[in-house]
């Protein structure tokens, strides 16, 4: 049984043992990243030797890793940093198991080591690396580092401390993933070398076929050869349809190879030269993979069991697949019917309280309507009843401007207040508006109370008077 990283080809993870799987780490590259750090080759190949050991970590939330963990808490009235991530694997101490590699990830090249996950302790690992993309984050301590003239920190010294799966959280290094081996069958690792050998045999054999020697028997050159064959397929295949033209790729002795650029589709026809015409057997075309390299040729005594597991196998895929979308269908329109239900009786109940509204601004209108017109009656009988204003000379059309001043905010209090300011300053503006006593002098200071004055007179003279409750 051999390993590959085929994630999700064949058959389940490759492990060390039956509580352990087998993990590549793509870690980081050397130079800048985006988190405005830089840390060079030489830097990053000696802090290689603090790898081994290094623990794999993480925190699971809601079937998926997050981020880093880190929590701010405060105990015995200080803050400190916590860490809610924990150990999931490690990255073996031997040289030969760590495997520390650089690889080629996109143009970058990545530090990189495998390393093992206990899965057996928590299988819900599984399952996340089967549905979702795991990708990594490395936790270092930097011992010496500075920021230099391109504004960026270098890291000149740094051991590992961990290696942190990521989900929810983007990596510094774009293509820092965790991604965890599969096995491969060996039948299918058979299968695969007996196709190469074929093909290095075929080739061999293409290249001992000399296309010029051949084609000079029938007195041609090989490009009058191939342009003789390709107008004879062209008669046969459309050839102004580019989705059905077949394009010769190839010739030897026996048979013409073509091939359909749509469709990638290869066949092989069987063909003679007569009198510098090309027959071509349209009738027995053979699959071929690469010219002259036939399928049957490559298949012929290979366990068929074998394909037919990989048949199987896609098939399965294909039913549980299909088996669950009609599923996630059903809850969909399920869902769906739902949320349509659910959107008419909002509707319904916009409709209902748009008209409670406009009811309620009817009555708001009528009812402020009845209070302006409670407030101007209880207005005018409260001017009615201020003798002091009457006797100080302000008149009903001064009430009224009053009243039209609270339209907005009646308050019977403050108009009784405002109306009798308005008294005081008639009285400021013409002292004979109030009565005078025989010797000629107006007692606004010290009220007069006659027998005649009521007590709410009185009330009122004490009101504005600096001396109130003297009587003359």
């Amino acid at each position: 049984m051999k390993v590959s990283k085929l994630h999700g080809f064949i058959s389940g993870f490759a492990s060390l043992n039956d509580t352990t799987s087998k993990v590549s780490v793509s870690i980081c590259y050397p130079g800048a990243n985006v988190n405005g750090s830089f840390i060079a080759r030489e830097t990053l190949e000696a802090m290689t030797a603090t790898l081994p050991g290094c623990a794999l970590v993480g925190e699971i939330k809601d079937g998926t890793f997050t981020d880093h963990g880190e929590r701010l808490v405060r105990e015995d009235g200080k803050w400190k940093v916590e860490y809610a991530t924990q150990p999931y694997g490690f990255v073996d101490k031997s040289p030969d198991l760590a495997n520390i590699r650089w690889e080629f990830i996109n143009d970058k090249e990545y530090l990189t080591c495998d390393a093992f996950l206990w899965t057996g302790r928590y299988p819900e690992l599984i399952d996340i690396f089967e549905n979702k993309t795991v990708e990594q984050s490395m936790e270092i301590w930097v011992k010496d580092g500075d920021i230099e003239e391109d504004d960026l920190y270098h890291i000149y010294d740094a051991v590992f401390l961990g290696l942190c799966m990521l989900g929810t959280a983007p990596p510094a290094f774009e293509d820092a993933k965790v991604q965890m081996y599969t096995v491969v069958p060996d039948t299918y690792l058979q299968m695969v070398s007996l196709i190469k050998n074929s093909l290095k045999e075929e080739d061999a054999k293409l290249d001992a076929f000399n296309h010029e020697e051949y084609a000079q028997t029938y007195e041609m050159t090989a490009n009058q050869m191939r342009e003789l064959l390709q107008k004879t397929v062209d008669a046969k295949y459309a050839a102004e349809d580019y989705e059905s033209r077949y394009w010769v790729e190839d010739y030897n002795n026996e048979h013409v190879f073509t091939m359909n650029w749509y469709s990638s589709d290869r066949l092989a026809f069987p063909y003679t030269i007569e009198g510098g015409k090309a027959e071509v057997d349209f009738e027995s075309p053979r699959k071929y993979m690469m010219s002259p390299v036939f399928v049957e040729d490559v298949t012929e005594g290979y366990e068929p069991s074998t394909f037919e597991a990989i048949k199987s196998y896609c098939e399965q895929r294909i039913a549980e697949f299909k088996t669950a979308f009609e599923a996630k269908a059903g809850e969909y329109e399920e869902m769906k019917e739902q949320f349509t239900a659910k959107e008419e009786e909002l509707t319904n109940a916009q409709t209902d309280l748009e008209t409670e509204k406009d009811k309620c601004g009817e009555w708001e209108a009528k009812y402020t309507e009845i209070f302006k017109a409670y407030f101007e009656a209880q207005a005018k009988d409260t001017y009615n009843q201020n003798t002091f204003a009457k006797r100080a000379g302000v008149t009903e059309e001064e009430v009224d401007e009053l009243i039209k001043e609270f339209a907005e905010k009646p308050d019977i209090e403050a108009f009784s207040n405002k109306l009798d300011l308005a008294a005081v300053h008639k009285v400021k503006e013409n002292p004979s508006a109030l009565p005078q006593d025989d010797d000629g002098l107006i007692h606004m200071d010290v009220p007069n109370f006659s027998k005649q004055d009521t007590e709410e007179e009185k009330k009122i003279i004490n009101k504005y008077s600096p001396y109130p409750g003297r009587e003359s």
